[in-house]
């Protein structure tokens, strides 16, 4: 019995495929979708004309216990500094925080990614896995006056 080519390179992508646990995944948060996801966000005008910033994550929704952020500051000609936020866990454990003022003509086209991603033995301070994970991008000029 001869089988085609097709047939072989299709079985060959359903066997490969049928390991694959976990992929990552890039979600672009909303001031609608954020709750649902398990964000709160807000912003608070400062004396100095600064806003600040509140990213709350409720950690009974995440799904991944590897946890990093990265703020993205853009201008009006590209990037103009990129850097990783340490968030405050609230002594419960079941929420982390980060937060950050940022002048407000540098809040259009800025972004905040909170990145979660599978560890290690599932822990959070695991070596982070090449597995699953979420990447929720924040613009944060959608929140502002929220």
């Amino acid at each position: 019995m001869k089988l085609s080519t097709g047939v072989l390179a299709a079985g060959l992508v359903l066997a490969l495929s049928a390991g694959v646990q976990a992929e990552k995944l890039e979600m672009r948060l909303s001031p609608a979708s954020a709750g649902q996801e398990g964000f709160a966000v807000t912003t608070k005008a400062r004396e100095n004309g600064m806003l600040r910033f509140t990213v709350t994550r409720d950690l009974s929704k995440a799904h991944w216990t590897g946890r990093d952020a990265l703020l993205e500051v853009r201008g009006e000609t590209g990037p103009v500094v990129t850097c990783r936020l340490k968030p405050e866990r609230n002594p419960a454990k079941t929420a982390e925080t980060y937060w950050f003022d940022l002048a407000k003509d540098r809040v259009p086209g800025s972004l905040l990614t909170v990145e979660e991603v599978q560890t290690a033995g599932a822990r959070e301070d695991g070596e982070k896995l090449l597995g699953g994970g979420t990447f929720y991008v924040i613009p944060l000029a959608e929140f502002v006056g929220r």
